[in-house]
């Protein structure tokens, strides 16, 4: 038994923990400062008790409210630097992806569902093309326990986007034991050879003999625990037959001489009776029934002279269901489903518009159909009509009954209703809601405030389950919304200045309820327009960068030419009331600004002049003039950073040749030369912290011979990875203070797939919160702080000489204050804060001094 204290307000909770070798249950109790241990129940299963996710922030604390028992099986226990207890998820493989925050899952899952069935437990399996779900590594299946998705081994088929491959999971069934088969297009479930078909046990994955030798559409499972597959193939387990075939559990069989069209949908009824429909070429579409010796049809089919079925399902009392892509039903006019009822076709009432995906019957009566009606793709049959329950955006591809008369959808849609929803949503019979909650589009920008803020911008409309269109905030536990966000394509560029305005630039018309072309400004409560914005001819403008510098000007660059009747050819500078020019501008598009801090500017882009001057795709702004870093590069530089140390650093795809084309390069202020380059792809990012560390991020693979996934650090002398990187591209990177790395694009899970981080990731790089290269002594200031606890304010006094500098921490060493310099004492307001344990940090005579505050 573990014992650990933290104090909330005025009073002590002790969470006391049994980690179980970190896979059993964790059991703690809210109780009275010092009060009596109660015993743990070690008999206490997990099915008992919820997951331990259900309390957990996303950081991997513990919510304020926990008490109870809970499952912490799959998680590593850690403190944090309070000394709080801290959980992460224990399948990261890779060294150092424990760095990489969690909880930044999808918004449902990252590509389409197109199988969804519970459990006799009640637990939802999902199948499609998808390779993450939540925050699971839920490759091709997942499992929804209710709270939180969960993977199931190693999942099916390779970790990489279906886009790039051919992997998917087409149907999904469970048998009274709980075993799960999952069927589609694959040949290997977690880890192991499999042909098209494979089975879950709860523990690990098995196949069913040698499978079958193409794609798998469908699949059902009788009474005796038999499993029916249906789809497109020849062979099942070496032996010859026609689109469907049987696994008893040891061995595959035929259905007789089979079926000579593609099996899309299966259903069995209550005597085990087999059902089967699909594609057929020409003559309608026909539903066969297997009765366990021979094959018979019912009645005289469906559709005129095409037709087909893609679901079925059978009620209680023998009533067969068909819906799909037909007019005709045994010489019947319906419309897209129709019902069997032993001897003849009916029509449901009007029929539905469309073509019918999936329907859902549940034991209740509950009966819907869903598919592709535009305005109308989920209905619900009331005994006489179709009515129309709830939208989407896109195709339902799959139904799953609850029960309860709700309803779970899957698909190709990312809204339902009014809520934004990737692929996956349940209907409750009165509203839409979210399987999973996070970002649920790419980000191409990022910024962080200094005070553990950060913010994000793309073109994603959702996050952590708000509508948030195109940018949000994330203060180190959970998402908000800069009021109604901004209307338009995307945003592409973010920049925060020193009073916490923060600007964004993109593609967009509207900021809140006010136009504001192309950028616009968020003050923390409300969204203002930079004059007339910056259009191109008549058009909206598009910004791809944006800098701000010391004195509050903010400068913007990207695809424009005006603003107003002022002419600004790809760049622009705005003091806080009109915008000017720099000079005469560009030729083309800027795509990255950097300033040195002394009022140069930077610029890199797709321009070959700059100010009317050649210059190949990077110049420089002295305040008077433009002028080329030497010859330039070759081709059009993405990204700027400019160091400390006078170096300017600048990325794109092949920008420089040294010998080899190089996607990285530095300026000294003379020349330019060769950094050891990122390769496979192109660098979009490029960020320096307090010690001038570079941190890269883009589409590349390796750096020299290092695999380096799409992100890495370059310290000066040499690259370093950041655990295994992300799976796919890196559009941008922000890093300021204490707080993490920041990185935005279009990926969702670190680079060997083992923790879902989508979209946006946060990397503890391990950096001082205080980086002021003070040596480290032994310490002889003390200071002192009062009131503490407090509320509002509080003073920090230190007898022993002068605070030279200093910060607030909160529980994850983020700096969300900055202390002014002062003799002996410092006065810091510290209203609006949320109540908790922070750290004072101060230097006083050299010497990094800190203590403990307590606000209320």
């Amino acid at each position: 038994m573990t014992q650990f204290y933290t104090h909330q307000k005025h009073r002590t909770t002790a969470y006391r923990a049994w980690i179980g070798s970190l896979t059993g249950l964790l059991a703690f109790w809210l109780l009275p400062a010092f009060g009596a241990a109660t015993p743990h129940n070690s008999a206490t299963r997990a099915l008992d008790v919820p997951a331990l996710a259900t309390v957990l922030n996303l950081d991997g604390t513990l919510r304020a409210d926990a008490h109870g028992s809970f499952d912490a099986r799959g998680y590593q226990f850690s403190k944090t630097p309070d000394g709080l207890p801290q959980f992460h998820s224990a399948n990261t493989l890779g060294a150092g992806d424990e760095k990489w925050q969690e909880g930044f899952g999808i918004n449902g899952t990252d590509d389409e569902v197109k199988a969804l069935v519970y459990s006799p437990a009640g637990e939802l399996y999902a199948g499609g093309k998808f390779t993450a779900a939540g925050t699971a590594p839920a490759i091709r299946i997942g499992k929804w326990d209710g709270t939180r998705w969960n993977a199931l081994g190693t999942g099916i088929g390779e970790n990489v986007p279906y886009y790039t491959g051919t992997d998917v999971v087409n149907a999904i069934a469970v048998d009274k034991a709980g075993n799960v088969y999952a069927g589609g297009l694959f040949t290997q479930a977690g880890g192991i050879a499999v042909s098209n078909i494979a089975k879950w046990d709860g523990t690990q994955w098995s196949a069913l003999g040698t499978g079958l030798s193409y794609t798998v559409q469908a699949l059902a499972i009788d009474g005796a625990g038999n499993v029916y597959a249906g789809g497109q193939f020849i062979q099942a387990g070496g032996i010859a037959v026609s689109n469907i075939a049987k696994w008893d559990g040891t061995r595959w069989s035929a259905l007789g001489a089979g079926l000579t069209y593609r099996v899309q949908t299966l259903a069995i009824d209550g005597t085990g009776n087999v059902y089967a429909a699909g594609t057929q070429s020409s003559g309608g579409a026909y539903i066969n029934k297997w009765n366990g010796t021979t094959w018979s049809q019912l009645g005289t089919g469906l559709g005129s002279i095409y037709g087909e079925v893609r679901a079925l399902v059978v009620d209680g009392t023998g009533n067969v269901y068909a819906g799909g892509a037909f007019n005709t039903a045994g010489g019947v006019a319906v419309n897209n489903v129709a019902k069997w009822d032993g001897t003849s076709w009916s029509a449901l009432g009007t029929g539905i518009p469309d073509r019918v995906y999936a329907l859902a019957l549940d034991g209740a009566g509950n009966f819907y159909a869903a598919g592709d009606a535009q305005g109308s793709r989920v209905l619900k049959w009331n005994g006489t009509r179709w009515v129309v329950v709830a939208t989407v955006n896109r195709i339902v591809s799959t139904l799953a009954a609850d029960g309860a008369g709700g309803v779970v959808a899957g698909g190709t849609f990312q809204s339902a209703g009014s809520l934004e929803a990737n692929f996956v949503a349940k209907w409750d019979g009165t509203r839409w809601s979210n399987l999973a909650t996070g970002l649920n589009r790419t980000v191409f920008a990022v910024a962080a405030d200094g005070k553990g803020n950060i913010y994000v911008g793309g073109s994603f409309t959702a996050a952590g389950g708000l509508a948030a269109n195109l940018i949000a905030k994330w203060d180190g536990t959970r998402w908000s919304t800069l009021g109604t966000g901004l209307v338009g394509v995307a945003v592409f560029a973010l920049a925060v200045d020193g009073a916490g305005n923060v600007y964004a630039g993109g593609s967009f018309t509207r900021a809140g309820n006010k136009s504001a072309i192309s950028i616009a400004k968020w003050d923390g409560t409300n969204w203002s327009a930079l004059s007339a914005g910056l259009t191109q001819a008549s058009y909206p403008g598009e910004v791809y960068a944006l800098a701000v510098d010391g004195a509050g000007n903010v400068y913007a660059g990207g695809s424009f030419g005006q603003t107003g009747s002022l002419v600004v050819n790809g760049l622009a500078k705005w003091d806080g009331t009109n915008w000017s020019a720099l000079g005469t501008g560009f030729d083309f598009t800027v795509r990255a600004l950097a300033l040195d801090g002394m009022g140069t500017v930077y610029a890199g882009g797709d321009f070959t002049r700059a100010g009317g001057v050649a210059a190949n795709y990077v110049a420089k702004w002295d305040g008077t003039r433009w002028s080329a870093l030497g010859s330039g590069a070759l081709y059009a530089v993405r990204a700027l950073a400019f160091a400390r140390n006078g170096k300017l650093y600048a990325g794109g795809d092949r920008i420089f040749n040294f010998g080899v084309p190089t996607c990285l390069a530095a300026w000294d202020g003379t020349s330019w030369s060769a950094i050891t380059t990122p390769t496979g792809g192109q660098v979009n990012a490029l960020a320096l912290d307090g010690n001038d560390n570079l941190y890269v991020g883009g589409s590349f693979t390796a750096i020299g011979t290092m695999a380096a996934k799409r992100v890495a650090k370059w310290d000066g002398t040499r690259w370093t990875t950041l655990g295994t990187g992300l799976n796919q591209e890196v559009r941008a990177l922000a890093v300021r203070g204490a707080s993490p790395l920041c990185v935005g694009g279009e990926f969702n899970a670190v680079g060997d797939g083992s923790k879902v981080t989508a979209y946006v990731g946060l990397y503890d790089t391990g950096a001082s919160p205080l980086s002021m290269h003070t040596p480290l002594r032994q310490r002889s200031a003390v200071i002192q702080l009062y009131p503490n606890p407090t509320q509002s304010r509080f003073i920090v006094k230190c007898s022993a000489g002068r605070i030279e500098q200093g910060q607030l921490l909160n529980s994850q060493g983020q700096v969300i204050r900055h202390l002014s310099p002062s003799t002996l004492q410092t006065a810091v307001d510290i209203r609006g804060l949320a109540a908790g344990v922070y750290t004072v940090q101060v230097v006083v005579k050299g010497e990094v001094v800190s203590q403990r505050l307590v606000v209320e």
